[in-house]
Formats: structure tokens, C-alpha cells, sequence
């Protein structure tokens, strides 16, 4: 799944690297809405996952105040199930729940995220997104806690993918509170 966006069609950019180069001069100069473009076109010629990532992070700050949420919502969800950092995902994971709640989407990201569930309840990342939004957004202790367990409760996708431990202990403070 690449969050490929639509301002990346009819590419006049040769090759990722160029297409990418172009993005960042406009993203550096603060013109977002210009960047957006080619760094479409960077992702849909993007022939790593190394490099779609790249792209979606970026894009990230590209849609930060595009009033189309479902596009920052896609280039999250990638990021979050694509890159290796834990700590990148934290980030991440606090900046979308920051957009989402200011755009008042928060109610419409859980019934997403619940549809999801109903479809797959093994989704690592619909329990995430919802266990961080009960636990910071819509604070609901028993709920955050309950959703926790159930993605502890879930198979490691990785070798060596462990439970946040930051996240229990402060699902834990919560819920004696």
C-alpha cells in the first residue's frame, strides 16, 4: 500500500531523484501546496519501500493544512506501518492525533478504525490509532487499556517487536487515577 496522492499524475519528472529534488527546494521555501507535486511524483515513481517512506514523511507536513483530510490520513498510515523507528511512529502518531482533533475527525477516525476491526480485528494499526486516542484525545483509561490488551495480545508482526513500554506504564498511571 503506497499513499500515492493525485498531484503526482502526469509526471513531467524523469526519475525519483529529480522529482524529489524539485519537492524539497518548494518544501524548504515553505510552499507546501507547490511541493505537493513532486513529491506525488517522487512517490509514483518511488521503486523502494526506503523511498516511499522518505516521500510520505515529508508529505506529512505538505497536507498539515490541506483541508482534505483523508490524504494526511493516508501518508500517516503508511508511515506508521512502514517505518522501523518506534520513536518516529510516536511522533508521527501525536502529530495526526493533533490534526485529527482539530479538524474534528476524531469521532470519524474511531468509527473508521472500528470498521477496520470489524473487517480485521487482528489491525495492529486501527487498535493503536484508537488505544492513542482514548488515551490522550478522548481520554478513556478502561478503554485505552482494553485495546492495549488486545494489541498485546497480538502476535509480533517482526522478530523482536515488543510491547511499548512507555505506553503501558502510562495507560497504567491512568487507569488507578
Amino acid at each position: 500500500m503506497s499513499a500515492v496522492s493525485d498531484e503526482g499524475k502526469d509526471s513531467k519528472y524523469q526519475n525519483f531523484t529529480e522529482a524529489w529534488g524539485v519537492g524539497v527546494v518548494f518544501y524548504n521555501n515553505r510552499n507546501c501546496e507547490s511541493a505537493r507535486q513532486p513529491f506525488g511524483a517522487a512517490l509514483k515513481v518511488a521503486t523502494t519501500d526506503a523511498e516511499k517512506l522518505k516521500v510520505n514523511e515529508v508529505l506529512i507536513g505538505c497536507y498539515r493544512l490541506h483541508p482534505d483530510t483523508s490524504k494526511m490520513n493516508r501518508v500517516v498510515e503508511f508511515v506508521l506501518t512502514h517505518s522501523p523507528s518506534e520513536v518516529r511512529k510516536s511522533i508521527i502518531t501525536r502529530a495526526a492525533l493533533s490534526f485529527i482533533h482539530q479538524r474534528g475527525k476524531t469521532k470519524a477516525t474511531v468509527a473508521d478504525h472500528e470498521k477496520r476491526l470489524n473487517k480485521d480485528s487482528d489491525s495492529v494499526l486501527s487498535l493503536y490509532l484508537r488505544c492513542e486516542i482514548y488515551s490522550r484525545t478522548r481520554p478513556d483509561a478502561q478503554r485505552a487499556v482494553e485495546l492495549l490488551d488486545r494489541l498485546a495480545k497480538l502476535p509480533p508482526k517482526k522478530k523482536g517487536q515488543k510491547t511499548n513500554v512507555c505506553q503501558t506504564a502510562r495507560l497504567a498511571m491512568q487507569s488507578k487515577e
